[in-house]
């Protein structure tokens, strides 16, 4: 983690704890209630209040997590395994696009029920 100091950069290691293994990360958002999310080497996702993790999604990808976005409605994950994946706001999992499998590119959710303004008819 970097803090400003003026003019300079202060790094700040972060403190995993027993929370998570000591990971490679990949990729970096943040959120709400000053929360910092990262994609890690090994497809986790830990989540950091401060320099300190306290959770882990653990297994969100097959492999590392190369980038990550967060809006409103939750976040957005592309991983190595050739997914990308969809998650609400507490990390709970919304829909799976497998891009390994798609002929010609992603449809839309065949799942209604967790249909949102990501998706456009």
């Amino acid at each position: 983690f970097w803090t400003l100091c003026g003019n300079a950069l202060t790094p700040k290691r972060g403190v995993f704890g027993k929370t998570g293994d000591l990971q490679t990360i990949l990729c970096v958002s943040t959120a709400k209630e000053e929360l910092t999310y990262s994609g890690a080497l090994n497809g986790d996702v830990y989540v950091w209040k401060g320099f300190s993790l306290v959770r882990t999604v653990a297994a969100a990808h097959g492999a590392g997590i190369f980038s990550m976005h967060a809006c409103e409605e939750g976040f957005a994950t592309g991983g190595r395994d050739g997914c990308i994946r969809l998650w609400d706001v507490d990390f709970k999992p919304i829909t799976k696009i497998d891009l390994t499998e798609a002929e010609q590119g992603y449809k839309g959710p065949r799942d209604t029920e967790h249909k949102s303004s990501w998706v456009q008819e």
